[in-house]
């Protein structure tokens, strides 16, 4: 009994984030205004469109469940075991095969060679009418992926904003056939390594943890800073995943907890620094290494304070 009641308490401790959230988030995507945008921008496809496309995502989505009952009863994966040391490109965006690139993830389930690139989106504030920031997903002179734009912190004359200059690029979220909810399972590794060059400016690197059947978690967030030398030389970033924290709508969380590194859906690189003014970002590939002399779990507190009503049970 003691221990279902500290699992109940636990979790609403959870679910009580900081910032403007509560119980009940009624739009997945935060607002009935961004909810009324992908409408509309589905009600603008022509009818004959929806049903070609409608007929080409079946098959594909056939095909994705067929490569997962043949994954889950044939033979163990390849990508389980990995050695002290070892550097696993989860994403390589070196386009030297003509596009077609071979990394960790671009073979999941449907077994197909794909570019890496094609499996990324971008946004920014200007795609909801909330700024006039500008990005684009190109490829750079040396081959690799540019992130690239303006940062425009200028407010749109509505008076409903406060704040804008924002610009995302990330991946697509992991998922299974027929769009059920998936996860990267990174627990085998120790570290996200990063080989970039950027402009001078700090990044955030955002992990999407966030649970689809669950509306108190859909911002659920565990991000750090990637800061970035400029100039012409490449820099390789190491961060251990220990030190990513938990933050809930931009806000960081009193309480944190160890990064669930089998619950992460989706990577991105997000730029807000309120500068305006020209970015871009290279990346050569993302991936992650596996230090087995790092113990770390999380490098911040887990102790909470005796004020705090959400206190962790048995703790003083």
């Amino acid at each position: 009994m003691e221990t279902l009641l500290s699992q109940i308490l636990s979790g609403h401790r959870m679910c009580c984030r900081r910032g403007n959230a509560g119980w009940y988030q009624p739009f997945r995507s935060g607002a009935k205004k961004y909810e009324d945008i992908r409408e509309a921008k589905w009600e603008a496809i022509p009818e004959w469109e929806k049903l070609t496309g409608g007929y080409h995502a079946l098959k594909d989505e056939v095909k994705m469940w067929a490569e997962e009952v043949r994954d889950r009863y044939g033979l163990e994966s390849l990508y389980d075991h990995y050695d002290d040391g070892e550097v696993v490109k989860l994403w390589d965006f070196n386009q030297r095969h003509n596009g077609v690139i071979t990394s960790y993830h671009n073979r999941d389930n449907r077994g197909v060679e794909t570019n890496d690139m094609k499996k990324w989106i971008i946004a920014c504030d200007s795609d909801y009418n909330e700024g006039y920031t500008r990005c684009d997903w190109t490829v750079s002179p040396s081959g690799r992926a540019l992130f690239s734009g303006y940062l425009d912190t200028k407010l749109p004359l509505d008076g409903s904003i406060a704040r804008a200059g924002y610009a995302f690029v990330g991946c697509e979220k992991k998922r299974r056939s027929f769009y059920r909810q998936d996860y990267f399972d990174w627990n085998s590794f120790t570290h996200l390594l990063v080989r970039c060059r950027g402009d001078g400016r700090n990044w955030f690197i955002i992990l999407n943890v966030s649970d689809e059947d669950s509306d108190v978690s859909w911002f659920d967030r565990y991000q750090y800073v990637l800061y970035t030398h400029g100039g012409p030389y490449w820099q390789w970033c190491k961060i251990p995943f220990s030190r990513f924290y938990l933050q809930h709508k931009g806000y960081a969380q009193e309480v944190q907890s160890e990064l669930p590194k089998g619950n992460v859906s989706q990577i991105g690189f997000l730029l807000a620094d309120q500068y305006s003014g020209p970015f871009n970002l290279e990346i050569d590939y993302v991936g992650a290494i596996r230090d087995d002399k790092w113990t770390e779990e999380t490098a911040y507190e887990k102790y909470y304070h005796k004020e705090n009503p959400f206190k962790s049970p048995g703790t003083t």
